[in-house]
């Protein structure tokens, strides 16, 4: 993603390319995701983690989302 980015080839999801939607497999926060997450507001763009309510892993262990909100990765919504 982080060479997608880099050839601005990536829809964002605001006009002017500061927010851009991730979501992880149901199954799993991927190891890399804190480096790739770090690279991506290295770049001045705030990653929003859509759907954390989908992803067993962060339904049984929630410390992996407090972990992403201190680091300034807001998440969506959900009911």
């Amino acid at each position: 993603m982080l060479s997608t980015l880099d050839q601005n080839d990536i829809l964002f999801a605001d006009r002017m390319s500061h927010y851009l939607m991730l979501e992880f497999p149901d199954d799993d926060v991927p190891s890399y995701t804190q480096n790739m997450i770090y690279q991506i507001q290295q770049r001045g763009i705030i990653p929003v983690i859509v759907h954390p309510e989908r992803n067993s892993m962060i339904l049984s262990h929630h410390r992996l989302l407090l972990d992403l909100l201190d680091k300034g990765v807001p998440f969506s919504d959900y009911c």
